[in-house]
């Protein structure tokens, strides 16, 4: 199309812009609406184009900025000729300033040699030319490069013209993608000159770009131009690009097509490629003794070797097992070109640069490049790869030099390529990747691969970095790995059946000879042996060792890890000549719920996923199967970590596996000879152990269950006590329990018996014999007409404890009592499967250490059981009893009865004391609660222990026991299955009870009426803040004159319905409400629905207080907004009088008041704001001050109220994740010391955390690692979180605390912590609430912790105070030096100065407040402590009050810089200057030790500031491309932060001398040195239009700050280095690295001039005087004698310089090595300030992002306001809808009027009205550029505006 036109009304508005017609801004709108960019088309047509896109820019592009108004003014040449002429003067000044300065110096003969004196004349010129050739390259830049640009799309349209051609091209592809090709041209005209240029970019699904060079340059600003321009169309392709990306889907589809099409549709390998393939496989030799393992890989998962053959070429192969199918792996492999592979590399430094298939085959050309370290040049390979299948069902991939092809279209291709490459060194690749198939999804993987680097270093370089060539082996497994357990279960799943016995070979057969008679020998062990068991647990090892001596031959048994495995052991001589080792031989023994066959191939599979995770965890130094002869046979080899001081045993053997005839499974293993080496891939110090054994797998049940029998023959060698080695026999054992464990199914097995014994209870027809029924009357007699029962306290508030003490036996006779939620049969059946699985393990939990029982018949049984009685010395208990069970006539009540009795199967014995025990359980049936059945459980028992035991402690032992009752009720607890529907009964009823229309009494409107003038009462009084439980809820309390009752109010939100949490509050009987104090909890009245009269009654909480008792009438009634009150009101009644005895138990109480009201009001979706007002009484003499101490308690009802309803939740939000935070953190566990000890039971009871333990089983040790706070070294885990072990949660979990001591504010540290644990990162996006959960637990710990706020604040301001009292100390001992009373009153003033800027900076902050926090804000200033109190206030996140005007964070950073800017730097310098003039006055030490506190204090605020703000996850979120460098890993981002500190400090120090030379040499240089840099910045600044700073400060006053700010940001780079200014806002990243250049470089010029001038004639007239008009020196009072004092020399000032630029840079260079590197270019970056700033809106991600640019400096980005203001136009109505953070009243009050659509205009005047401009926060101060941060604007809770950081 033609753009005549369009040209034509660009070049008149031009003109009337030079006219003044338009201003800059009204010409910048115009035409950026007349420039306007269509969108993009969606099929293919032309484009021509005039002055096309700089606005719509591509991202890495910088947008246009806003010219100077008094420079733009100029014609380019004029612009060119200033430029010239200022640094042209600018040089000749500085040149003709240091020849002056050392001539005159020479003339006086102040130089000793001519190396001074030139070495002087060298630094000075070489220092104004280098700094010329610097600033007046980047005003070149910026006036020839970048105006040339500006006035071509913003000057006049005469002086250039381009014209753009191209066409854009939409085809479809593959998986729903589509090809998009721009092809463009573009013609530049300038005058008669032209230039013309052109580019060409393309993007296909795999999104590749190239762009052409510019052409015919005729114009030396035309290519940049070009390449401006057509950059634009590039950025076209990446914006839809990037628009359109599904980068994992379309990965997914490429990889899922290969396998499920591409692959059964290749064609036939040819000949060639069979030929090549076999010359690869031929390449491996599985028998060659020459591969060797890689020095310390004995422990990865993957196994690398090496080895060279006869032509010294190194060849590597790696292998290992990878959890996916065979064909995914050859298709991720073959599939080179992913997003994902093209990304990975990318990141590793290398790059794909071709991919060609070669059509018709299986073969293709794959060109990448790596880039090598340092100078040496990159490598470039090309290979040749083809795949095949072999026979056996192996995939074969293999790759070799392209030029091993031959001839073709497709090599002549890639030859072409490589001829073009001249900067990489062309290496080769040969090898081949076999994958084998283990089971369905797992297969492994074996890379064998050769290669050399070319160039001198070809085959070294290879031979170096095999394990990096072998490391795709370890991509794989890490991209693929999957849950451990799930990947063991599918191997075990693909393991083939074993071989029958009759068909080994006869060498195997052999190896079952010598084995199979072990279980001979193991079976002595009888049963008899079985209850002489468990010696080590009564008496230890060394005993049980004697023990087995003693009876040499004879088994003993041990105790066992586990109630289902039975361990026994018996000691066996050495044999002849084994140098007197411990032998012994154990045998274990149990059932598996597992068929023989898989738990064969479990333990055959000694390097499965599961098992290797552990032996890792164990610290085992590695298992190898080094030999394998068949799938059935195979060699080990196991180095175990022995105990100090023994040295780790290593194991050697050899594992077969077969069947017998009568079906049993066996595996037999064998120690190797002694002769077997192994290869670790090191020299590891063992000592070779021994071990033989047997394992039988016999089947039974039908293959569905097996018996295991392990019969083991141990060796531990070396000379180990005997003891030692019956220790070691249980862990040997150890692999039963394993298995018994990993395939238990006890729920299950458990929940069939039990159904079969319910069965029989409930059903069957019992006949007794005369024994029985006489046994239960026995019993039943026994307790009878015994006295009334005492009361015990309970530990469960559910099961009433009680006992009572008969006259003619001193022990106890208990009773406990509580209701079940199970019928009479499922309780009973419970209890009496003595032998069930899960009374099993409870046995043991409660020391139990033997138990057995004898079936009579169905109702009766021989009960035996042994138990340690926990009492050191005395012997455990055995008890052998007959129980008996019978049912009442009706049917509704069962009796158990057990008596001690005498039994020929359990006899006394003499490793047991005999005691006895009486029992009679009564099971009787109650009323149904809805469907749930319930029955009384009443368990009365005496118990004797026997022996010498007091009869106290038998008795509390006795009673203990009748907690068996509690474990019973909470077995078959269904507590929130009632709950439930009693809420659902009542909500109906509340909401049936408001449409009905229910009329109330005047009684009741009485006491609604006056429950609701509680609240006025309560807002009527002063009330000051008390502590509640959760920080979720906020209490308060109040006093009335005159009433010594103190008022309470409270108040929480909770997520339910307002009907719900009435429900809650109105059902005072509920099961969960029963507390331990509550004595009597009875409904006496309930007229109606909405009015009952409540009687409580509560246990004293001591002894000499009574009781008390409270009757309430509790009325509620729905208000008019849609929510409830719900009044409780002290009421009297003749039927339960005051200060009686009220209750059926006839107990005195004295009668309390508890007038409360409950106003429940709907808040946004389901929730619900509660409050909650009390006035208590407790009546009686109890002063009310006891009362009112409790009210915060009383207070945490609201709390109960909101935690309850988080417990019901099964699915959670954010919100909820930090509720609960804070119930983790406050768990109120008031038997529990620690919130660490109460993770289990909150997990259990919260809903939502209940499922995800059970998906992840490890998350409530994870969480008690955090909860426990102690700090560890910190050790990232790079495990998947599906793959996750115990003791991996567990180390992640105790990283935490260690992140967090690191950062300032919980967020930066769980930031940090999270990227170091990427399963975290995983976890936190499946579950994004869990990331509020942990953050919250995370800032409660920083408050809480010994390390934690405090530690921050003794810190912080003992630090400060520390270098401020160094300071007072000098002051002192300046004035006590005679002729030093100058420096003391000029340190004097400096501390003043910090100090009174402080001040005001706290006058600022606070002026509003009000004299008494404005006093104490001074007070904290005067006496030192301000930076510990700031640092308080950032960790604990306090809110901005109305009146301030900095956030935390702020005030604490200008506090910083007020510190370094008056005091720490002036000081330093100061300090420096009088130690060199005045020598060190006898206290060298202290002068030294204050420079250096000044020095570290500086260096700590400097690296302080930089730290906290690139590690801030807003900021980082934010600005990526500047925030981030800092490592993820804690132990690198330690380094980096104590690299900071240091290079600041040297610095420091570095610059403070130089600064003192200058000074003490002439005064006058020194003013010239730092005015003349200053002067140079500021004028630079000046030059690039961006003087102004981007704080929204405008006018005269925005001049002013910004002058100010940036001396100020100048003077702390130049002796600082702070990281943070080095952002284009600020210095900008080239400034910054020139500014630490010339730093360096001045005190190594001011040597020469300070000994050349230190000793001359002051009146003599210098050059810089001259230039200067005779300044006078603003600092003549240093300029005194001292006589008689320590002098420097000269060699010392060379040395401490060297001493002290090398530690700067090494420090700088270990800084820049850790840093991520993508940020390194931030160092020299050449943005400015007004780039930056429009970068936020041209480049941002977000709209936030976006939306911060409004709140900088509007002068910074007027220039592109027409695109802000139609974003804003679109976008405005959204906002509104969906109301993000950010667009609150204070940044619509930015927009001007004529941006805001129509719609909107209400809401923008009513923001408008609202916005005080007093309290509108600064933004951040110390964020300059992309250092700044964008800023972003919140709400506070008070509804005012700010700016956050």
């Amino acid at each position: 199309m033609d753009n005549q036109p369009l040209l034509a009304d660009v070049k008149a508005l031009s003109e009337m812009h030079e006219q003044g017609v338009l201003t800059n801004a009204e010409f910048a709108a115009a035409k950026g609406r007349l420039l306007g960019i269509a969108p993009a088309p969606t099929e293919a047509y032309a484009v021509e184009e005039g002055r096309a896109a700089k606005q719509a820019a591509a991202p890495r592009t910088a947008p246009p900025q806003m010219s100077c108004p008094t420079w733009s003014g100029l014609k380019m040449k004029t612009k060119r000729s200033i430029v010239m002429l200022l640094f042209a003067c600018n040089y000749a000044l500085i040149c003709y300033a240091g020849y002056t300065v050392i001539r005159q110096r020479d003339s006086v003969g102040e130089y000793d040699t001519d190396w001074d004196k030139w070495l002087g004349v060298a630094i000075l010129t070489g220092g104004g030319w280098g700094l010329f050739v610097f600033v007046f390259g980047l005003l070149l830049h910026a006036v020839v490069f970048k105006r040339a640009d500006d006035s071509v799309f913003h000057g006049n349209m005469s002086t250039a013209t381009f014209r753009v051609n191209g066409q854009i091209t939409l085809a479809a592809d593959d998986f729903d993608c589509s090809k998009l090709t721009i092809a463009a041209s573009m013609l530049l005209t300038s005058g008669v000159d032209g230039a013309a240029a052109s580019s060409e970019s393309s993007s296909t699904s795999r999104f590749e770009l190239s762009t052409g060079a510019a052409r015919g340059v005729m114009l030396s600003c035309s290519p940049e131009v070009a390449e401006t321009v057509l950059s634009f169309f590039a950025g076209a392709v990446r914006n839809l690009h990037d628009r359109f990306a599904r980068y994992k889907e379309v990965d997914e589809a490429t990889l899922r097509h290969f396998v499920e099409h591409g692959m059964s549709a290749a064609p036939e390998s040819s000949e060639k490629e069979k030929a090549f393939v076999l010359r690869r496989l031929r390449d491996d030799n599985q028998d060659d003794s020459s591969w060797s393992r890689l020095s310390g890989t004995v422990r990865e998962s993957v196994s690398y070797f090496k080895k060279v053959d006869g032509d010294s070429n190194t060849w590597g192969k790696g292998k290992g097992n990878i959890d996916a199918s065979a064909p995914d792996v050859l298709a991720w492999l073959w599939h080179s070109c992913t997003y994902e592979r093209n990304h990975t590399e990318r990141k590793n430094s290398n790059l794909l640069q071709m991919e060609l298939g070669v059509s018709g085959t299986r073969s293709k050309f794959m060109v990448f490049s790596t880039k090598m370290p340092g100078a040496i040049s990159n490598r470039i390979f090309a290979t040749w790869w083809t795949w095949a299948k072999e026979q056996n069902g192996d995939l074969i991939a293999a790759f070799t030099p392209h030029d091993e092809y031959g001839p073709g279209a497709e090599k002549h291709i890639i030859d072409t390529a490589l001829k073009a490459v001249k900067s990489s060194v062309l290496g080769t690749l040969r090898g081949f990747y076999r994958i084998k198939t283990l089971a369905s999804n797992v297969c492994r993987v074996t890379l064998l691969v050769q290669g050399d680097a070319g160039g001198t270093i070809g085959k070294q370089a290879m031979a170096w970095g095999i394990k990096f060539t072998l490391s795709m082996v370890k991509k794989l497994q890490d991209k693929y790995m999957r849950n451990g357990a799930k990947v063991d279960a599918e191997m075990r799943g693909a393991f083939p059946a074993p071989p029958l016995r009759r068909s080994l070979t006869s060498e195997q057969d052999a190896l079952v000879t010598r084995c199979l008679p072990l279980e001979r020998g193991a079976e002595a062990s009888t049963r008899s042996s079985r209850r002489g068991s468990n010696v080590m647990a009564a008496v230890g090892a060394k005993a049980a060792a004697a023990q087995a001596r003693a009876v040499k031959g004879s088994w003993v048994e041990l105790k066992s890890t586990s109630p289902f495995v039975s361990m026994s052991m018996k000691y066996t001589e050495p044999e002849e000549g084994g140098g007197g080792s411990s032998v012994a031989l154990g045998k274990a023994k149990a059932t598996l719920d597992c068929s023989a066959t898989e738990a064969l191939a479990y333990q055959f599979a000694v390097c499965g996923r599961e098992k290797m995770k552990i032996s890792r965890e164990r610290a085992d130094r590695g298992v190898v199967v080094f030999k394998e002869h068949t799938k059935h046979d195979f060699e080990w080899a196991v180095v175990k970590l022995a105990p100090f001081p023994m040295t780790n045993r290593e194991f050697l053997g050899r594992f077969l596996c077969f069947k017998e005839s009568a079906g049993d499974l066996v595996l037999v293993f064998e120690a190797l000879p002694d002769t077997t080496k192994v290869d670790y891939g090191a020299n590891l110090k063992v000592v070779r152990g021994k071990t033989t054994g047997v394992l039988r797998f016999k089947p039974i049940n039908d293959d569905t269950q097996c018996e295991v029998t392990l019969v083991q023959h141990l060796d531990a060698g070396g000379f180990v006590p005997e003891w030692v080695v019956v220790a070691s026999i249980p862990r040997a054992l150890s692999g039963v329990d394993s298995m018994q464990e990993l395939f238990q199914r006890d729920d299950a097995i458990d929940g069939a018996k039990r159904s079969e014994l319910a069965a029989i209870i409930n059903t069957s027809e019992q006949p007794y014999l005369p024994d029985e029924d006489e046994l239960i009357a026995d019993v039943g007699a026994k307790f009878a007409s015994l006295p009334a029962f005492e009361k015990l306290d309970s530990p469960d508030h559910f099961v009433h404890m009680s006992s009572v003490f008969k006259e003619e036996n001193s022990n106890a006779i208990g009773r406990a009592t509580t209701i079940v939620d199970a019928s009479i049969a499922e309780v009973a059946a419970w209890e009496l499967a003595k032998m069930s699985r899960e009374n099993l393990k409870e046995h043991v939990a409660f020391g139990g250490l033997d138990r057995n029982l004898v079936r009579i018949n169905d109702h009766q049984n021989i009960y035996h059981v042994v138990y340690d009685v926990s009492i050191p010395g005395f012997l455990p208990r055995q008890w052998v009893s007959r129980l008996v069970w019978k049912w009442e006539e009706d049917k509704k009540e069962l009796t158990v009865a057990l008596d001690t009795i005498e039994h020929g199967a359990f006899p006394k014995r003499k490793e047991y004391l005999r005691a006895s025990t009486t029992t009679l359980v009564k099971y009787k049936q109650e009323a149904n609660v809805g469907e749930i059945p319930q029955t009384k459980v009443t368990w009365t028992q005496q118990v004797d222990l026997g022996g010498a035991i007091p009869k106290w402690v038998n008795n509390r032992q006795g009673v203990s026991t009748l907690m068996y009752l509690s474990l019973m009720r909470e077995r078959f607890d269904r507590s929130l299955e009632l709950h439930g529907k009693k809420r659902e009964e009542l909500v109906k009823m509340i909401k049936r009870h408001g449409r009905d229309g229910v009329e109330y009494s005047e009684e009741e409107e009485r006491i609604v009426a006056e429950g609701k003038t509680w609240f006025k009462a309560f807002n009527g009084l002063k009330s000051k803040d008390v502590d509640m439980r959760s920080p979720q809820t906020k209490g308060r309390v109040a006093y009335k004159r005159g009433d010594s009752r103190a008022w309470g109010w409270s108040i929480a939100t909770v997520r339910a319905s307002p009907e719900e949490v009435l429900a809650r509050v109105w059902d005072v009987k509920s099961r969960d409400k029963m507390e331990p104090d509550d004595l009597e909890k009875e409904i006496d009245e309930q007229p109606n629905d909405h009015n009952q009269l409540v009687f409580i009654k509560k246990q004293s909480p001591a002894a000499v207080i009574s009781n008390r008792d409270f009757l309430s009438r509790m009325v509620w009634e729905k208000s008019e907004s849609g929510g409830y009150v719900n009044i409780s009101a002290p009421e009297e009644s003749t039927k339960r009088p005051a200060n009686k005895k009220n209750s059926a138990k006839g107990d005195f109480a004295i009668r309390a008041k508890y007038p409360s009201i409950l106003r429940i009001s709907p808040t946004n979706g389901n929730e619900t704001k509660i409050e909650f007002v009390i006035h208590p009484d407790a009546g009686g003499r109890v002063p009310p001050s006891i009362m009112n101490r409790y009210i915060g308690s009383n207070l945490a009802y609201v709390t109960e109220i909101q935690e309850y309803f988080l417990q019901l939740k099964g699915k959670y939000d954010k919100a909820d994740g930090r509720a609960l935070g804070y119930r983790l953190t406050y768990p109120d566990e008031k038997n529990k010391k620690k919130p660490s000890e109460a993770v289990a039971r909150i997990v259990k009871l919260h809903k939502g955390l209940s499922q995800l333990s059970r998906e992840y089983p490890w998350i409530v040790a994870f969480l008690e690692e955090v909860l426990k706070g102690g700090l560890h070294r910190n050790k990232a885990v790079s495990t998947k979180l599906d793959c996750l072990s115990e003791a991996e949660a567990r180390k992640i979990g105790k990283n935490l605390p260690q992140a967090l001591r690191a950062r300032k504010t919980a967020d930066a540290g769980v930031y940090q912590w999270e990227k170091q644990n990427p399963s975290m990162v995983e976890l936190f996006e499946k579950y994004p609430w869990v990331e509020e959960m942990v953050l919250t637990m995370g800032e409660e710990l920083l408050k809480n912790a010994a390390w934690g706020l405090w530690f921050r604040v003794i810190t912080g301001s003992g630090l400060s105070m520390v270098d401020l009292a160094t300071d007072i100390n000098m002051i002192l001992v300046y004035f006590a030096e005679e002729g030093q009373e100058g420096y003391g009153w000029m340190m004097l003033g400096m501390v003043l100065a910090s100090m009174g800027l402080q001040l005001v900076l706290v006058l600022v902050q606070n002026g509003k407040a009000g004299w008494g926090k404005l006093l104490r804000e001074v007070l904290i200033t005067v006496s030192g402590l301000k930076p510990g109190v700031d640092a308080m206030r950032v960790v604990a996140k306090a809110e901005m009050d109305e009146h301030h005007m900095l956030s935390a964070k702020m005030e604490l950073a200008a506090t910083k810089c007020v510190e370094m800017f008056c005091e720490s730097i002036p000081g330093c310098i100061l300090q420096v200057t009088a130690l060199i003039q005045g020598g060190s006055g006898g206290k060298m030490g202290t002068k030294v030790f204050s420079i250096v506190v000044s020095a570290i204090t500086t260096g700590m605020n400097s690296a302080s500031i930089s730290y906290d703000f690139d590690s801030d996850p807003k900021q980082r979120r934010l600005l990526p491309s500047f925030y981030g460098y800092l490592p993820d890993e804690g132990n690198a981002r330690t380094i980096m932060y104590v690299c900071m500190v240091l290079n600041s400090a040297l610095l420091l120090l570095l610059k403070s001398i130089g600064v003192a030379l200058l000074m003490l040499a002439d005064t006058k240089i020194f003013v010239a040195y730092m005015a003349g840099d200053q002067l140079l910045y500021l004028g630079l600044k000046l030059v690039r239009g961006d003087f102004l700073h981007w704080m929204p400060i405008e006018g005269v006053g925005g001049l002013a700050f910004s002058l100010l700010v940036r001396v100020i940001g100048k003077t702390l780079i130049d002796f600082t280095g702070i990281i943070q200014f080095r952002g284009a806002g600020e210095l900008g990243g080239a400034m910054w690295l020139w500014t630490m250049i010339l730093a360096l470089v001045a005190p190594w010029a001011a040597v020469p001039v300070f000994f050349g001038g230190l000793t001359g004639n002051s009146t003599d007239v210098t050059a810089i005087e001259i230039v200067l008009n005779n300044t006078n020196s603003i600092i003549d009072a240093l300029e005194v004698e001292q006589p008689d004092v320590w002098e420097l020399e000269r060699s010392d000032a060379w040395r401490l310089l060297g001493g002290l630029t090398t530690g700067w840079g090494l420090t700088f260079a270990v800084f820049i090595s850790l840093m991520k590197k993508t940020y390194r270019s931030t160092f020299w970056s050449m943005e400015t300030g007004n780039e930056w700033i429009q970068s936020l809106f041209l480049q941002g991600v977000s709209d936030e992002m976006k939306a911060s640019m409004l709140t900088m400096n509007k002068a910074k980005w007027e220039v592109i306001a027409p695109q802000v203001k139609e974003w804003v136009r679109e976008g405005w109505m959204g906002w509104e809808r969906d109301k993000p953070e950010w667009f609150n009243d204070y940044w619509k009050a930015l927009v001007p009027a004529d941006w805001v659509p129509k719609e909107g205009k209400d809401g923008w005047k009513k923001a408008k009205e609202s916005v005080r401009r007093r309290s509108i926060s600064v933004v951040e101060t110390l964020g300059g550029g992309d250092g700044g941060g964008a800023p972003r604007r919140e709400v506070s809770g008070k509804g005012r505006v700010y700016i956050s950081d």
